[in-house]
């Protein structure tokens, strides 16, 4: 094989799984080191689409390097991960229509009951689907979604937490009864069942008996590969965890399928202002925090820790935003937006540390 810019391994035989069979034995052999399908490279690097990229990424801790055995080495390179502190830079604006003397946070430079069930869980309003016609409503006590009859999944779904609850990742599946029988279920994706290497589970998971029955239905689903089933679980209780710290939180998550390797988007938001309802948190006191999951792992990731997996998942709104063509946020002023569209991955560690430095 050779390597490419010494990030980068372009095997000599080059089918997936060829690539695949490389990149799970090399993965795990050095703490320092990350190898990845770059459809699998977390999407903030916004390191993918192109074919001069090959298929296996490595991504190395800051100050490590990987290079092929050579007499010849390149003596520099491109940096590390934006996320670590020893990458970070400082910018500087001058003119008349800046403020003096003034220091911000980090900054992105590089980019009825029915009713009443809707003003809960979207407390900054409903995620906008543009002109989409195929996306249907399904309002739940527990949570909301808007769900795609043509693919016959869950476009997102949004859902508030008052207090710690248990999960329940393998309810009795049924088919949503409120929608037409001749609308695409996610049975339709699989019919001859689900295989070995995949699992359905819940995109809103909390269990209640008042919900169980809501948390079953086929608009609530969404497949992941076994890899990732374990994060899933884990991510759960991390929410949990923020539930019980922060008080109430907001959770928004859908699909993201942009590429080969589908992934699964989550924005997380609480108010650091005690008492004050989400809908009303200044802005400044939002705190939140956002991930893009690969959810079709096709080799295992065991080695790599819930909590390291997550911050390297870490992503902006924009780019959640560019990859789902959703509008998150839309009852807020236009200030207050491209306040919450600047900020960087830095900006918060509501769930885990966004600085992957050692």
């Amino acid at each position: 094989m050779a390597i490419q810019d010494f990030d980068d391994i372009l095997p000599h035989v080059g089918s997936f799984e060829e690539h695949d069979r490389i990149a799970e034995g090399l993965q795990c052999k050095d703490q320092n080191m990350r190898v990845y399908n770059k459809w699998d490279l977390p999407r903030r690097h916004h390191y993918a689409n192109s074919n001069r990229i090959p298929n296996i990424v490595v991504d190395m801790t800051v100050n490590w390097r990987a290079y092929s055995k050579s007499e010849w080495i390149l003596p520099g390179n491109h940096g590390w991960d934006n996320l670590t502190s020893d990458m970070n830079a400082m910018f500087v604006a001058q003119g008349p229509s800046f403020k003096k003397k003034i220091e911000d946070s980090t900054l992105n430079i590089t980019e009825s009951s029915s009713n009443e069930a809707l003003k809960l869980h979207t407390p900054w309003g409903a995620a906008q689907t543009g002109s989409n016609q195929n996306i249907k409503a399904v309002i739940n006590n527990d949570y909301v979604a808007a769900f795609d009859v043509v693919s016959g999944l869950a476009n997102w779904t949004s859902y508030r937490l008052k207090q710690p609850r248990l999960a329940n990742f393998q309810p009795q599946w049924r088919l949503d009864v409120r929608l037409a029988p001749s609308y695409a279920s996610i049975c339709d994706r699989f019919p001859s069942g689900i295989d070995s290497t995949w699992s359905v589970v819940p995109l809103f998971s909390f269990d209640t008996t008042l919900n169980s029955a809501d948390l079953a239905v086929d608009t609530n689903a969404i497949e992941i590969s076994k890899s990732f089933d374990t994060y899933w679980r884990d991510f759960h209780t991390l929410l949990n965890y923020c539930v019980n710290i922060y008080g109430e939180t907001n959770v928004i998550t859908g699909p993201v399928w942009d590429s080969p390797s589908s992934g699964l988007f989550v924005i997380v938001s609480t108010c650091r202002s005690v008492g004050v309802a989400l809908a009303d948190c200044p802005i400044d006191q939002l705190d939140k925090q956002s991930f893009i999951f690969p959810t079709k792992l096709r080799y295992s990731r065991n080695c790599i820790k819930s909590t390291k997996f997550f911050s390297t998942n870490l992503a902006t709104l924009p780019d959640i935003e560019h990859l789902t063509g959703l509008r998150f946020f839309p009852s807020l002023s236009f200030g207050d937006k491209a306040e919450i569209l600047s900020r960087t991955p830095l900006a918060s560690p509501l769930l885990v540390d966004p600085d992957p430095s050692p």
